[in-house]
């Protein structure tokens, strides 16, 4: 388009830009008069539909310790804990961990209840990519934002994030992305400064649910370089477009561009994401040529998602005469410079294009991440090739002769999706399911070997962990965690010494992997070897001295030992190190109760039982010291918990009839200690139990 009469004048008021509304569009006109709630509701029908059968999955993968086993995401009193307003630094994606505290809440550990969760993020995100397709491209464009909607809301790279429970990441960071940009292009035509607080809190969720949306601020700067009135058609006034802009609104994005470092420097340097310690390749350059590679496997992944998994073996370029890594450079290169040229052309589709290359830097290996691909990344820079594709699609409408074809593609394109996206969702159900389909497409993946085996360990499936395991060693022998499973898998069966073997093999690996040295103290105190084991946990703690499980292992040993002072300091310090762990909570109050520090002892079983209402051994512990103390009543009905918890624990119903008849209820103690033999829960100790009973009925006479 031709320059414009009046500088900084913007195209109007609905954030358009300058590309004018298509004659003969589907659905065009008065937005109003076509009725939007039916192809919003198509959107959101699709959605649901075909994520329906991920309802069915469980846990996997990174679920199990980020659900299953986080004890932080089961009470709202945490959440100064995830925020890091505790002392400590804030969790990484706090934003995730607050989401699945609310799950946790209406459905507890069952998956389902997170699986939902996951879909309706996903229908919002759906509903968002719809809403604002028709900001940037005009709001009567109806046909291609609802296309947009529809193919993002169906696309089958997306069960990366959708099905998988740990991907969640992904739908809230989109979701408070696009809602950020939507309510930044607001503040640029109405001009009211709320929008633009609003816009710069979206932001902040956005990067605190995952680090990718760090780029927001750049997609600002591409809008406003869309918007922005230029001084002449030539590449120099194009060029200089982004400088006026930056001179223009310099202190909104000086706060965004701070807020973007600051951000940067957190994650990269305090939390340290990544575990990739050098450029893929060897140096920088054969690192970019292999990120050139991914990006056209992610264009290809974008249009035909066929061979779809959770981890790759991806092809890393090596060597500088690799053709496949300069083809695919070309390529890359030829898509960012026709980009470029579309966008100078005022158009869309060049806006797009860069959105696309934008939106994945976090993820291009600038700093190095061990996660060399992944489809998920996938899913905010896919709003790009959903709404190209609705906008390509609209021009098929628009010559007569391809008409029918624009709508037979759009059929097609969305059942072949659906279909795909319903087929890969059966493959998340668990996770030995998501490892044998990761093998079955990459049979010399060591990562899906290694997990494989970790996962039969988890089940107590020895032999099958060994055999995955040890083919995750020939393709990966470097991988110190693959020491500690083979370990844990002799451990399960019973082989103590090849168990002690794999441990020390991983350990001279990598002398920090504390876990192996851990569970070698266990095994030694399995062993009766306890001076062993205390050498183990405290050769972690002089290198972590914060290390929970070692200070609550040596606290355990020093109990059995009788060392009651040293067993207490040891328990203190786990609970300092972390207040909400019931088993340290349990053993700290079980060793006040060896002592005879009874108070103590109570209040420590009271708050196991705050985290942890319904533990047996809690409830009898309880019982026992308010037995001890002579108050009967809340002794009794701690006993009387017991037995409603756990109806086969004949030691309950003793102790529920000695406090009954210490009260001088002794008929309804003995008939307590009867109705127990009745069920002959325990055959072999029922004749001490008769013994018992038969003292009570004597001093009781």
């Amino acid at each position: 388009m031709g320059s414009r009469t009046r500088k900084g004048k913007r195209s109007d008021k609905s954030g358009q830009g300058r590309e004018a509304t298509l004659r003969g569009t589907p659905f065009a006109g008065d937005p109003k008069s076509f009725f939007l709630p039916v192809l919003l509701g198509i959107v959101v029908l699709a959605a649901v539909l075909v994520y329906l059968n991920s309802l069915q999955g469980g846990f996997v993968f990174d679920d199990i310790h980020l659900i299953a086993e986080n004890r932080i995401i089961k009470s709202f009193r945490n959440i100064p804990q995830i925020l890091g307003f505790t002392g400590g630094e804030p969790l990484q994606r706090p934003v995730r961990h607050l989401s699945y505290m609310i799950d946790y809440q209406f459905t507890g550990l069952n998956p389902i209840g997170y699986h939902i969760s996951n879909i309706l993020f996903h229908v919002l995100t759906c509903l968002l990519v719809f809403f604002l397709a028709r900001r940037l491209i005009g709001r009567e464009r109806i046909f291609p934002a609802f296309v947009a909607a529809l193919i993002f809301a169906v696309h089958p790279v997306h069960t990366d994030a959708v099905s998988y429970i740990s991907g969640r990441r992904d739908i809230l960071s989109t979701l408070f992305f696009i809602l950020g940009f939507i309510l930044f292009i607001k503040y640029r035509t109405q001009g009211k400064f709320g929008f633009f607080l609003s816009a710069y809190l979206m932001y902040i969720i956005a990067c605190f649910s995952k680090e990718m949306a760090i780029t927001l601020p750049a997609i600002f700067i591409l809008y406003d370089w869309m918007s922005e009135e230029r001084e002449g058609n030539d590449w120099k006034s194009f060029f200089l477009v982004p400088f006026r802009i930056l001179r223009k609104y310099w202190p909104q994005y000086l706060l965004f561009f701070i807020t973007a470092l600051l951000f940067a420097y957190y994650t990269v340097f305090i939390l340290k994401v990544s575990n990739q310690k050098a450029y893929y390749g060897g140096n920088a350059f054969l690192n970019f040529l292999t990120v050139g590679k991914i990006l056209a496997y992610y264009i290809y992944l974008l249009i035909l998602p066929l061979k779809l998994s959770i981890t790759y073996s991806f092809p890393v370029t090596h060597y500088l005469g690799d053709p496949a890594s300069w083809l695919a450079a070309v390529l890359v290169l030829a898509l960012a410079a026709a980009s470029v040229w579309a966008m100078k052309k005022s158009s869309w589709v060049g806006f797009l294009g860069i959105w696309f290359f934008i939106t994945l830097l976090p993820v291009c290996h600038i700093i190095p991440h061990h996660d060399l691909i992944a489809e998920h990344y996938l899913y905010l820079p896919s709003f790009a090739f959903c709404l190209l594709l609705g906008m390509g699609l609209e021009r098929l409408y628009l010559v007569r002769k391809t008409r029918t074809l624009a709508y037979v593609m759009l059929v097609f394109i969305v059942l072949a999706y659906s279909a795909r996206t319903v087929i890969r969702n059966r493959d998340w159900r668990d996770a030995v399911t998501v490892w044998k389909k990761t093998i079955e497409i990459f049979p010399n993946n060591g990562v899906a070997h290694f997990n494989l085996g970790a996962t039969y360990n988890l089940q107590g499936k020895s032999d099958l962990a060994i055999e995955e395991l040890t083919r995750a060693y020939r393709i990966t022998p470097s991988n110190p965690m693959i020491q500690l499973n083979l370990a844990i898998a002799y451990q399960g069966k019973g082989m103590p010494a090849e168990a002690e073997k794999y441990y020390q093999k991983g350990l001279a690996m990598d002398p920090t992997m504390y876990k192996a040295r851990i569970n070698l103290g266990i095994l030694n105190q399995s062993q009766r070897n306890p001076k062993a084991a205390e050498q183990q946990y405290r050769k972690i703690l002089e290198e972590a001295p914060n290390n929970f499980e070692a200070h609550t292992n040596l606290g355990i040993i020093y109990g059995d030992a009788g060392r009651l002072d040293e067993a207490i300091a040891e328990l203190r310090k786990a609970m300092k190190i972390d207040p909400q762990d019931p088993q340290a909570g349990y053993n700290l109050g079980f060793m006040f109760q060896k002592k005879g520090m009874w108070d103590e002892a109570v209040t420590e079983y009271q708050k196991v039982l705050q985290l942890k209402p319904d533990d047996v051994e809690t409830h009898n512990n309880l019982g026992t010291v308010y037995a001890s103390r002579g108050r009967l009543e809340p002794a009794i009905q701690e006993f009387q918990k017991v037995i409603k918890l756990a109806p086969d624990n004949l030691g309950a119903y003793y102790n529920l009839g000695i406090a009954l008849s210490q009260k001088g209820q002794c008929s309804r103690g003995i008939q307590i200690m009867e109705e127990a033999l009745s069920k002959d829960i325990d055959f072999q100790r029922a004749g001490f139990f008769r013994q018992r009973m038969e003292g009570i009925r004597n001093r009781c006479r």
